[in-house]
């Protein structure tokens, strides 16, 4: 039985990126009984939006979802993966560094993963697809059948690798985005900051 057996109202992630998008292909013949969520953070690579128009124009059940991430790095000041000693408040304090820095997540959190996860929640769906994949984290922070909040997380894709993507959305003919011809993972936001937002070929 799938787990779309056992909901009625249910959420589909679409970043734009081709395990999103991998999904979206795979349940297409489900779409009328999906809501596909799409968060815009304002800094999307006009390649990722494509993508995520081409997903609209196969759910007739969209919502987009909107956060303004330049906005957030004002007040609060850019993601990094590498925070030196003198970006720390402490030493912001005693003058050492004029540029604030957070940490990645910080900016993740607030602009990206947040206003998504609580405009579904907020919408009453009980079961939540996303594309995520084992090989793209150490620990996976919710397992296929987890229901924080009572949401149920679903990843049909869990145990595929990069190429099982890449070759199943040529299998279906479905558009893969140009900044692949670059990169194996595609930045949630065109300026990230953070150095790890890509990964390269």
């Amino acid at each position: 039985m799938s787990p779309m057996d056992r909901h009625k109202r249910i959420a589909l992630s679409v970043s734009g990126g081709k395990d999103s998008l991998a999904c979206a292909y795979l349940l297409r013949s489900h779409a009328e009984q999906i809501t596909a969520y799409h968060l815009n953070t304002g800094d999307l690579l006009p390649e990722v939006v494509e993508i995520v128009e081409h997903v609209r124009g196969i759910y007739p059940n969209f919502v987009t979802v909107r956060s303004d991430v330049q906005g957030w790095i004002g007040a609060h000041g850019l993601p990094t993966d590498l925070m030196p000693h003198s970006a720390h408040p402490v030493a912001r304090l005693m003058g050492e560094e004029r540029t604030v820095l957070v940490p990645r997540y910080d900016c993740c959190h607030a602009n990206l993963m947040m206003p998504l996860y609580e405009r579904i929640k907020a919408d009453g769906n009980t079961l939540l697809i996303r594309g995520t994949k084992a090989v793209d984290m150490n620990r996976l922070p919710f397992k296929s059948g987890d229901t924080p909040d009572g949401i149920e997380f679903w990843y049909p894709i869990e145990g595929w690798g990069n190429s099982d993507v890449f070759a199943y959305l040529r299998s279906v003919d479905a558009p893969i985005c140009r900044i692949y011809e670059h990169v194996t993972n595609a930045p949630e936001c065109a300026r990230c900051s953070a150095s790890s937002s890509t990964t390269r070929r």
